[in-house]
């Protein structure tokens, strides 16, 4: 009787030798080159993402800073119509201000009713500031319009030695950019900051932007973003 024990045991043992255990090995290698794979189409697929995204912002900075160029190239001799037109046409800019060098409102566009006024005094803004310092062209940090009481930034540029122009872009435009890329929960895969870490565009907490909240303190700031580490991937 303990014979036929001690064989059956034994069988029982080979056949989860023998059976068993490499089936579940094969079925882990499997599992793990599935996983391996998947990871890597995601990583790839976030990659394309992330370089579509970054040649759609570089394209609306550039817009801007090119209408700069041209406000610059054309007020004086075409000053009469040239605002209007532009505020037309740029839908990534709500404002145009024109400042003498004393920060004093000399011409002005927007895209919507405004108490502004030739005569409004801009001298304390730091976008005004920066020029009169010295800089030729300045893009500012996130802050609340008096207008619309919106986000928004501008980019300011010297046009000539008496006159500078100031653009007001509408956060709102990021935002509604970065909405278009959804996860498979339906949450937005896309967060826009700006070098200091602040948000310009978070559109599952668009309070963070109005709070101008930062990721300075974050790990994923302070070893990857902060050192520079371009389309660097981690999981986290």
């Amino acid at each position: 009787m303990f014979k036929t024990n001690s064989i059956k045991v034994n069988m029982i043992v080979y056949l989860i030798l023998f059976t068993i255990i490499p089936l579940l090995v094969a079925s882990s290698i499997t599992l793990y080159n599935a996983y391996e794979s998947k990871k890597h189409d995601l990583f790839n697929s976030h990659l394309q993402l992330l370089k579509q995204v970054e040649s759609d912002i570089d394209s609306i900075v550039f817009d801007i800073e090119n209408t700069g160029a041209f406000v610059k190239k054309n007020y004086t001799v075409r000053k009469d119509r040239i605002l209007s037109g532009l505020i037309q046409m740029q839908k990534n800019i709500i404002e145009i201000y024109i400042l003498d060098n004393k920060g004093i409102l000399q011409d002005f566009q927007t895209q919507f009713q405004s108490n502004l006024f030739v005569g409004y005094d801009f001298s304390n803004s730091k976008q005004f500031v920066e020029i009169i310092k010295g800089k030729q062209s300045y893009w500012s940090d996130v802050y609340l319009s008096n207008a619309t009481n919106e986000p928004v930034i501008s980019y300011s540029i010297r046009i000539d030695k008496d006159n500078i122009a100031m653009f007001i872009i509408d956060l709102n435009i990021i935002d509604k950019f970065a909405k278009k890329f959804k996860s498979g929960d339906g949450t937005t895969m896309i967060r826009v900051m700006d070098n200091k870490g602040v948000f310009l565009a978070n559109p599952d907490k668009k309070e963070f932007v109005l709070q101008r909240k930062n990721i300075l303190n974050m790990e994923l700031y302070k070893n990857i973003i902060s050192k520079g580490y371009k389309y660097k991937q981690i999981i986290f």
